[in-house]
């Protein structure tokens, strides 16, 4: 698969809490950083 370098990201979006809280970006950053880069990179392809 080939991708357009003009294609738009989608940006993503992480879920807050009325509180302010962001329970899946707490979750990745406490992940190992080869975790977090596997993830990264998954993000990255579904944008």
């Amino acid at each position: 698969m080939i991708e357009d370098p003009a294609a738009q990201k989608i940006p993503l979006t992480f879920f807050r809490s009325g509180k302010g809280a962001e329970p899946v970006r707490e979750w990745l950053r406490e992940l190992p950083e080869a975790e977090r880069r596997a993830v990264g990179k998954d993000l990255l392809r579904a944008q």
